[in-house]
């Protein structure tokens, strides 16, 4: 499973969170050193790119973080489209309205 954000910061701040909260199996991955072993990898979405996980948590998908620029629209593709099972998306407030009215 790969639990993803905009940001390599973003990544690191909810991995210190998971590693409070004592989840094991837990790796954040700069620098795309991934090992594809069993448990939980955190990182950016640009880690990622051509790149396919079973499982993926896309964090923040609200409009304050991907709003109708590009860009965004370029990294929510890239982050939505490394699911091969399941795709989770959590946002606080308003999802993105780039994301398609079935994923919200």
């Amino acid at each position: 499973m790969v639990v993803l954000t905009r940001e390599l910061p973003e990544a690191r701040k909810i991995a210190e969170q998971l590693e409070r909260a004592e989840i094991t199996g837990l790796r954040l991955v700069a620098d795309q050193d991934f090992s594809f072993r069993a448990g939980i990898e955190v990182t950016n979405i640009s880690q990622t790119k051509g790149l396919e996980f079973d499982y993926v948590l896309l964090v923040d998908a609200d409009a304050s973080t991907y709003g109708p620029d590009d860009l965004s629209r370029h990294l929510l593709y890239v982050g939505i489209t490394r699911a091969a099972h399941q795709l989770w998306l959590l946002h606080c407030g308003n999802p993105s309205s780039l994301l398609p009215d079935t994923l919200r």
